[in-house]
């Protein structure tokens, strides 16, 4: 058994189940690399409800080759909308959308770039700060 297992991927196949009256969640985590694995987690060491697609950094035990017994799970990092690169850092766009860069947020504006700029001023004038819709931010 190998301790001190950490990873960052993204949750699929997500799925729960009962133990001697114990609730676990079971997922197959996908590494950037393309590496996946199984994980097994007991529903209250789950930092963040997790769902399909989510972004997840676990920390555990591995028991076999390719299954981790998680003791940790916490919800990090995001995929670009526009690229689909994956990072821990970008732009939030919107209500919804994840951009990794200045090119990809501005992508999303329609190619927009003055519109992108006007949204982030936004975020300078106080009386505006709190309606922006687009910032940059880090998922760690």
């Amino acid at each position: 058994m190998i301790t001190n297992i950490q990873l960052k991927g993204i949750a699929s196949n997500v799925d729960t189940f009962r133990v001697n009256g114990r609730c676990y969640i079971e997922f197959t985590l996908t590494t950037e690399s393309g590496e996946s694995h199984n994980a097994f987690v007991r529903y209250e060491d789950a930092e963040w409800d997790i769902d399909n697609g989510g972004h997840y950094y676990i920390s555990g035990f591995e028991v076999s080759k390719g299954t981790i017994l998680a003791t940790t799970v916490e919800r990090w990092g995001r995929v670009c909308d526009v690229c689909g690169k994956w990072h821990t850092e970008g732009y939030w766009v919107g209500e919804s959308d994840y951009a990794c860069s200045e090119e990809c947020a501005i992508k999303l504006y329609d190619g927009d770039e003055e519109a992108f700029k006007a949204d982030l001023a936004l975020l300078d004038d106080p009386e505006t700060a709190d309606i922006a819709c687009t910032y940059w931010t880090e998922w760690d």
